[in-house]
């Protein structure tokens, strides 16, 4: 156990090159760990050793949301923020341990968003921003954009996954392909203004998850969950065409 000053003493884990380095503070407060990215674990030793033993036991109950939200464009399902936060709540909170979020706005519309994991003794972790751009600079983008981060910061730091795992097909620009439907017995083919519209709708958002969700909002004009798939009359296909096309 260490006394005075040295109890509170910050750990900083990762780069500090966005702070001015003074060597008599950081000797004395500050103990500096490894020199990529950058978080903060605050708190006297006693309060991070029953934080970390706490941490040890959520992460032994806690499971993973239910993909329960359609990602119409890539086929596939995740964990809307909601049901994140209502799966780790009751966990966290059996724990002491609990989640802030912090949003703002940087230069250029950029929306920001830090996360802060405390516990009931007093420790916290203070992670880095996560950050992204809108597709369009309205209140609209921020909000969509903001929630975006909020539920990828959240899935990291609460350790536990709301995506689909592609092996990074996406991340590395890898277009997911399907099989196609089998005609042989039917003769059925794909209507053709639900290929088009399926093209205007991959040429604007371009794995761009913000655009994804825009385009979605805009299609429930069309249908009630924007989900192309549920699209039925030729007269609506022709009208989610220009509205996608009307989104560029």
């Amino acid at each position: 156990m260490t006394d005075g000053a040295d109890m509170y003493k910050p750990i900083i884990v990762g780069d500090n090159s966005n702070f001015e380095f003074v060597p008599e503070y950081f000797d004395e407060n500050v103990d500096v760990i490894s020199d990529e990215g950058y978080s903060e674990i605050n708190g006297t030793d006693e309060a991070r050793a029953s934080m970390f033993s706490d941490l040890a036991k959520y992460y032994c109950e806690v499971t993973n949301p239910e993909n329960n939200a359609d990602n119409p464009f890539f086929k596939s399902k995740y964990a809307p923020l909601s049901e994140v936060l209502n799966t780790i709540r009751p966990v966290m909170g059996k724990y002491g341990l609990s989640i802030i979020q912090i949003p703002k706005t940087l230069e250029g519309g950029v929306g920001s968003v830090q996360t802060v994991l405390t516990h009931k003794d007093g420790a916290y972790i203070s992670f880095p921003p996560l950050t992204g751009k809108p597709a369009k600079a309205d209140i609209q983008g921020l909000g969509a954009v903001i929630t975006y981060l909020r539920r990828f910061s959240l899935n990291a730091i609460a350790g536990v996954t709301g995506e689909v795992d592609d092996d990074g097909n996406t991340a590395a620009g890898v277009k997911k392909t399907t099989a196609k439907k089998a005609t042989a017995k039917t003769g059925a083919k794909d209507n053709p203004l639900k290929t088009e519209l399926v093209s205007e709708c991959a040429k604007y958002v371009n794995n761009d998850a913000t655009k994804r969700k825009e385009v979605t909002e805009a299609l429930k004009a069309v249908t009630p969950n924007g989900n192309v798939n549920n699209i039925k009359t030729d007269a609506d296909f022709k009208k989610a065409i220009d509205i996608v096309k009307g989104l560029s």
